[in-house]
């Protein structure tokens, strides 16, 4: 069974897509010769997946907290249940599982390659520090015009941001980033915070924006489901639980 024979697929999107970008993606699966059955939020779809076999006799409100690689998306959603009838020759009702979606809320620009971006940057300033040093020429040149450099910065700075979720200090190190120049360093969570604090201070407006479009006081949220590789930023979560609690 290859991907060559699927035909009929459901598409998850951002929430944030607007209907330009939800054509064109309608128009691609056209194009790939794809039958699209139904275009789905991603958070909707995260709901779906946790709901699936769910049976709550009283109703719920989950918020699922979705921080992937490039954007932030919070839904409130309401698990309830109803009785349906087992066959229209039956009077014995069962128990069936529904989901609503209240209130969602976004910010389309902050992810996990935001965080890597800023350690990006810091990592750049003090290379040109260290290449400036070398040269002793006394000209002022920037490591960020040189592409393959930039393309070692941005992997280790992937690997900094992994490591310091759980550890509180990390040694960097890149053989000959350029120019023969080494670039070796460190950076501490503290300074992790420091230089993304703007970021995350941005890590909860979703949350507190979710629950007002959906009407929903912080004592009606039940659950909380954490989705996606940003919320592993220690800090992050350090968030959240300022704004939902424990």
């Amino acid at each position: 069974f290859g991907v060559d024979k699927v035909k009929d697929v459901v598409l998850t999107v951002p929430s944030f897509f607007t209907q330009h970008e939800r054509r064109a993606l309608l128009d691609a699966a056209l194009l790939a010769n794809l039958n699209v059955l139904a275009m789905i939020d991603e958070n909707t779809a995260a709901a779906l997946h946790f709901g699936i076999d769910r049976i709550d006799e009283e109703a719920k409100n989950v918020v699922f907290y979705n921080m992937g690689a490039s954007a932030l998306q919070v839904s409130v959603v309401k698990y309830h249940s109803y009785e349906k009838k087992e066959s229209k020759f039956s009077k014995k009702g069962k128990a069936v599982g529904s989901f609503e979606v209240l209130g969602k809320a976004s910010d389309p620009t902050l992810g996990g390659l935001a965080f890597d971006a800023r350690i990006v940057d810091h990592m750049a300033e003090e290379f040109n520090g260290i290449w400036d040093k070398a040269r002793g020429d006394g000209q002022k040149k920037d490591v960020r015009e040189i592409p393959r450099a930039m393309a070692k910065l941005r992997v280790q700075a992937n690997k900094v941001k992994h490591v310091l979720s759980a550890n509180s200090d990390f040694p960097i190190f890149i053989d000959a980033l350029h120019d023969d120049v080494n670039y070796e360093s460190h950076l501490s969570r503290s300074s992790f915070n420091e230089i993304c604090k703007d970021l995350l201070d941005r890590a909860t407006a979703p949350i507190t924006d979710a629950l007002a479009a959906a009407n929903v006081t912080l004592d009606g949220v039940d659950m909380i489901e954490l989705i996606g590789g940003g919320m592993r930023v220690p800090r992050v979560q350090e968030a959240i639980s300022s704004v939902l609690g424990e």
